[in-house]
């Protein structure tokens, strides 16, 4: 679910889990969150998180044993040629809980035809 409150724009993504095989049978839940702000055409910053929480019915995991991290990022998009799109995200990431990482790296690399 995405919103829009220009130049910001702000994205919610929520997912239930379903555990397969002989673990545990509890669902799960992971979300994504991120507010971004436009600083020219093709170019955003912001700040984004998300998280897991393994069980969230039966055996309720604690909130130390979840993963929640949060960090800034940045979007840049431009089209090298017509018709075609090129988004490049990189971002750093740090932890919230004990589960979690202290500190992370990731890019997204986005091609569009």
């Amino acid at each position: 679910v995405g919103f829009s409150f220009d130049p910001v724009s702000v994205g919610v993504n929520a997912f239930q889990t379903i555990p397969l095989g002989n673990g545990p049978n509890d669902l799960g839940f992971s979300y994504g969150v991120g507010a971004m702000f436009e600083v020219s055409p093709g170019l955003e910053v912001g700040v984004a998180a998300h998280g897991e929480i393994p069980a969230i019915y039966n055996n309720i995991t604690p909130v130390e044993g979840q993963e929640h991290v949060v960090g800034p990022r940045v979007i840049y998009e431009f089209e090298p040629e017509e018709g075609r799109e090129v988004g490049v995200s990189p971002r750093s990431f740090f932890g919230l809980t004990n589960a979690s990482p202290d500190l992370g790296v990731s890019a997204n690399l986005e091609l569009g035809f």
